[in-house]
């Protein structure tokens, strides 16, 4: 498991593609989300819909199958 705490250059982003492809925010407490990813390495990134809002957020992963550590 890599952690860090610095933050991802752009180029990352140009690099990447989106999984979530809707870029829906909705303004609920809680949304949802059902993916079928192939095996490999992500980065979840939480936000907000506006630019430099701070909030608060709590992030649950469920897997269907054994996640490697």
């Amino acid at each position: 498991c890599h952690k860090s705490n610095k933050r991802l250059p752009p180029a990352f982003f140009a690099r990447n593609p989106c999984v979530n492809q809707s870029h829906l925010f909705l303004n609920e407490r809680e949304v949802t989300q059902d993916f079928r990813l192939q095996p490999g390495i992500y980065v979840i990134i939480p936000s907000t819909a506006e630019p430099h809002q701070e909030s608060e957020f709590i992030l649950r992963v469920f897997s269907r199958k054994h996640i490697l550590r």
